[in-house]
């Protein structure tokens, strides 16, 4: 399952929860918003994209916003993580065209069930 998991944990200094732990197929892991459009312009369809609402230069919810303006990866089930949890955020990540969104933070576990639940494979 060709991936971006887009998360600036490591670029931060945090440990990251690698999320992407278990995934199948080549996943490609920028820390921003820019570098994770840099990448899906360079490469193939993706599966599924994965984005921290909360990115330096360009947050989440406008690459998610950015990916569905383009449509060369509506194909792609895209999923939010987000650290903020009220009703209102959670609105803006759904408005913004993500499929779903994660509450952070949680397990690896937590994000594999909410991909199966959307029909990928992981």
């Amino acid at each position: 399952m060709p991936s971006v998991v887009i998360d600036d944990a490591r670029a931060t200094g945090a440990v990251p929860p690698r999320r992407s732990e278990g995934f199948n197929g080549e996943v490609h892991e920028p820390s921003d918003g820019e570098q994770g459009l840099a990448v899906l312009a360079q490469e193939q369809t993706r599966d599924l994209v994965l984005a921290d609402r909360n990115l330096p230069v360009s947050d989440g919810l406008t690459f998610v916003e950015s990916v569905c303006v383009d449509g060369a990866h509506d194909g792609s089930v895209r999923v939010t993580e987000t650290t903020e949890s009220d009703t209102d955020h959670l609105i803006q990540v759904l408005d913004a065209e993500a499929d779903e969104y994660v509450v952070t933070p949680f397990a690896a576990a937590i994000t594999r069930e909410v991909l199966r639940m959307l029909g990928v494979e992981v």
